[in-house]
Order: structure tokens, then C-alpha cells, then sequence
């Protein structure tokens, strides 16, 4: 899997998918938008105005619950007619502490993409993309990529023969419970995952590029990040809404107002890591269902979800209306199927919160000229302003397609032409075989 902000080939596809026939259908879908109203190059450029929306069936109101420092500022600063949410009990937010950093031009519309296209790309990743016209004429588009045959795995010598195994189990197998837990949240939760509906026997894919801890033994700053791997990682999304460029947020393995905290501002995060991480301390080999800061951690994170809830509801039902416009949450994940080593990098004895990810069917066959169906929620943020840009809905790929531009494996061929033995993929996959695991 590559490094999805910096590799040319998931670029290079966005701006393709005009180009290729249409291969990708969105069934159903809708986004909102916080437009930074000090930022956003969007407004600046004059490319996205609010006021378009309710013309085109769409929404729009305004949040501000940003401090001003002085009454004048107050009274040229801040947006008009902004929702009374501030200063009120439950505010300001805990978990999505971005509301109060910038005043937000809200807008939100179901989506009916103009394009959508879905490919496999040289490297074996499936790509989906949509594209979307604003009112008044600007694109929205966002890109979707998974390894669909995303798992770590080692090469393992079997007779001369080498071939890769699994290392570490069934990662997206053990993702895909969540899809079926789900059931098990109070209802008022479950009511937040609608799109996910009928798809309790897929697969589900975290999109954790990007993705980052910090060591639980040491203060929370720059030097204690760990970033992921590149063998953990198993999809991205990125997105341009007009004229900004989006990135999914990652996935948080602690409280996100530590993660929020360190992404905006330059000191150094000064409570305590061990308890801010979503980690317990596990003995080699104990079991997580004997321990009980793992019981205390399955809780704490439903009642994140819980208090993510009460935050996005408040700043998402317009004035005079019953229900807010969004119905959104992340999946929470404890890694309570893995080996617990007694170290604490790596998994075992981690909780996590996941803002974006895709959805697939039991059915849907992820390889060119297979089709598929599924769903997806995303949470995806500008990279030089405050905006964000909630996405999620349903879609069914009639024929997964080959990526034409693909660039050259070259590494594959340096390999091959150095007279290197390739580790090959298992025997498993052509044989349709069960996974094995190692």
C-alpha cells in the first residue's frame, strides 16, 4: 500500500475519472460541509456560495462559537444568524474541538454525482471516485482506495518454494465484526450508521493511512509519535471541494481532543499519555477479557461516541428543525483478538476510533470485471484552512475496471530482473482456499 499523500498514482486517477467511462454508481449520498469562513480558499476565490444552496434543495446556516476579544470584534467578525449553541451546557465540544476555532458556513446536500468511476490500479488497490457539482458550478470530488486484499503478511519458505502467509491474523475479518456490533449500541447510536444496513456479513475496511500513536509511557508530543507502517495500512480517501484539497482524518488512538490539540497548535500536549491513550498494559499472553481497564476502555469509548453524538447533533439541526441534517459517527475497535506480546507499540491492548472507512457485501468479487456494492462514511479535512467536509452513502459497481495509466511496478522488475525470487502471493488465493494464518 502506498503512501496515499504523496503517491502519484491516487492523484493521477482523480483527475482521470472524467476521462473513463462511468463505472461507479452512487445509490445514495449526501455531504456537509463547514466552510472556514476565514479561510477557505473556496470564498475567497468566490468559487462556493452558501446562499446557492437552498435554491438547489440544499441547506445552509452558519456556526460561530468562536471567543472574541473584544465587543467590536464580536460585531465584525461574527457570522450572522448563527445557531444559539454556545455557551450552553454539553459546549463547548470535547471531541470535535475544530467548531470553535473558526466561524463555519454550513452546507449540506444529497449528492447525485455527474461521474463516478471504480478501478484497479497497478498496484492492486481499488479505487472509487465521485465527482459532484456544487451549486453554482464548482466540483466536488473525492477519491476512495483500499487493498482488498489487505493483511500483513511474511514470506515463508515451504519447500523452495516461497509464498506469502498471513502474520498476525485476519485484520479486515476482524474489522468486519463492527459491522454487526453495531446491533449491540444503545439505539439512539445505532441510528447513526443507516447506510451500513444489510451489510452485516461484509467487509470493512478502516481507511488509517496516515494514521499515528503515541507511546502511553511518555509525554504527548511530536517526538512520542508512532506513525503507522505501511503493512497496516489498508485504504485512504482523499478529495478536492472546488478549490480545497481534502485528506480523510485518521483514525484516533486516544482522546481525539489530544489528537485535535497536537494537530493544531505547536506546544507540547501537557496532561498525562497514560491516560489519554485508548491502551492497557497487558501481560504477555494475558487474556483482554480477564482485565478490567479493557472493560473500563469498552465503555469510555461508547461514551465517546455517545458525547460525539449530543456535539455534531447541536451543530447540525438548523433553527426551527426537528432532526439534524447529519447522521454520522465513527466506528469505535478494540483489538481484543490479538496476542497480548506485553509491549506496548503495536495493537494488543489498543482501542480506536475510525472516522472513515468502506463498507463491501458478502457478495461483491474486488477485482477487475468483478462488481461490487457496499458503503462508505468519510470525514475529510483541508489541508491549508479549517474546513471539513462530511461525506457517506451507499454505492453498487456494476464492472471494476483496469487503470489504463497505471504507472510500472518498477521495484517488481528491479526484483526480477536482478534474478531475485519473487515471494508470490499464496496458494490460498488461486485456490480459493481459506486464509491461511501463521
Amino acid at each position: 500500500m502506498s503512501n496515499y499523500r504523496t503517491a502519484a498514482p491516487v492523484a493521477l486517477s482523480l483527475a482521470l475519472a472524467a476521462c473513463a467511462p462511468q463505472s461507479a454508481i452512487l445509490t445514495e449520498g449526501e455531504y456537509t460541509a463547514f466552510i472556514a469562513s476565514t479561510n477557505s480558499i473556496s470564498l475567497l476565490k468566490d468559487t462556493v456560495d452558501p446562499a446557492d444552496y437552498p435554491d438547489a434543495g440544499g441547506t445552509t446556516f452558519n456556526v460561530d462559537c468562536r471567543e472574541f476579544e473584544s465587543k467590536e470584534d464580536r460585531e465584525s467578525l461574527e457570522l450572522p444568524d448563527a445557531l444559539d449553541i454556545c455557551g450552553q451546557a454539553q459546549w463547548p465540544p470535547e471531541y470535535e474541538t475544530w467548531a470553535t476555532q473558526n466561524g463555519y458556513y454550513v452546507v449540506q446536500e444529497s449528492m447525485e454525482p455527474w461521474r463516478g468511476q471504480a478501478i484497479i490500479t497497478g498496484e492492486g488497490d481499488i479505487q472509487i471516485a465521485f465527482h459532484q457539482r456544487l451549486p453554482g458550478g464548482a466540483d466536488f470530488r473525492f477519491i476512495l482506495a483500499v487493498d482488498p486484499d489487505f493483511g500483513p503478511v511474511t514470506c515463508k519458505n515451504d519447500g523452495g518454494d516461497y509464498a506469502h502467509v498471513r502474520r498476525d491474523g485476519d485484520w479486515v475479518a476482524e474489522w468486519s465484526k463492527e459491522l454487526s456490533n453495531i446491533a449491540d449500541l444503545p439505539d439512539d447510536l445505532q441510528a447513526k450508521y443507516p447506510h451500513l444496513q444489510g451489510l452485516e456479513d461484509g467487509s470493512l475496511y478502516f481507511l488509517n493511512a496516515d494514521g499515528y500513536q503515541f507511546d502511553p509511557k511518555a509525554a504527548v508530543n511530536t517526538d512520542t509519535i508512532w506513525s503507522l507502517p505501511r503493512e497496516w495500512l489498508a485504504g485512504a480517501a482523499q478529495g478536492k471541494f472546488s478549490e480545497e484539497n481534502l485528506f480523510h482524518r485518521a483514525p484516533r488512538y486516544g482522546e481525539p481532543e489530544v489528537y485535535n490539540f497536537v494537530a493544531t497548535a505547536s506546544e507540547t500536549y501537557a496532561t498525562g499519555a497514560a491516560d489519554d491513550m485508548f491502551f492497557c498494559e497487558l501481560a504477555e499472553g494475558e487474556d483482554p477479557a480477564e482485565n478490567p481497564c479493557i472493560a473500563e476502555l469498552d465503555t469510555h469509548l461508547t461514551d465517546i461516541l455517545d458525547g460525539t453524538a449530543k456535539e455534531l447533533d447541536r451543530m447540525t439541526t438548523p433553527t426551527g428543525a426537528d432532526e439534524p441534517v447529519l447522521n454520522y459517527l465513527p466506528i469505535r475497535h478494540l483489538n481484543n483478538w490479538r496476542p497480548a506480546d506485553g509491549l506496548a507499540p503495536g495493537f494488543d491492548g489498543w482501542g480506536e476510533l475510525n472516522y472513515s472507512y468502506v463498507a463491501f457485501s458478502k457478495n461483491s468479487v474486488l477485482e477487475v470485471g468483478g462488481s461490487a456494492e457496499g458503503a462508505f462514511a468519510v470525514v475529510l479535512e483541508a489541508v491549508d484552512s479549517q474546513t471539513k467536509v462530511f461525506v457517506q452513502g451507499k454505492f453498487e459497481i456494476p464492472k471494476i475496471r483496469r487503470d489504463k495509466w497505471t504507472a510500472l511496478d518498477l521495484e517488481k522488475e528491479s526484483l526480477e530482473n536482478s534474478g531475485n525470487q519473487l515471494c508470490e502471493a499464496a496458494s490460498w488465493k488461486e485456490a480459493n482456499l481459506p486464509k491461511p494464518v501463521e
